[in-house]
């Protein structure tokens, strides 16, 4: 969280604490999630929850969405106003298709 390309993280939050946006999607690259042994992650989850928030996160690649590239991004879903909605926003209700 510390690095050149990481640290606006901070400023991020600056601006949900003073705007108190009911929701959030963040999106990063996979290495949120093992970077400093995890620890990056385990921040930006606190600090989204200690303000209030019900957080989700999944892992999803462009290449099952129709991009001819493989490209895995972590995206966060954080939510004010219902402990549910991230968990919707995320994750599909029905089996999708597997794609050619």
């Amino acid at each position: 969280m510390a690095g050149k390309n990481s640290g606006l993280f901070f400023s991020f939050l600056e601006l949900v604490r003073s705007r108190k946006p009911d929701t959030i999607l963040l999106e990063n690259v996979v290495g949120l999630l093992s970077s400093h042994n995890g620890q990056d992650f385990r921040v930006v989850v606190e600090e989204l929850t200690s303000l209030g928030y019900a957080v989700a996160w999944r892992v999803m690649n462009s290449r099952y969405f129709g991009s001819p590239q493989s490209r895995p991004r972590v995206f966060v879903c954080a939510s004010r106003t219902s402990a549910e909605l991230p968990i919707r926003v995320l994750y599909e209700d029905k089996p999708g298709r597997k794609p050619a």
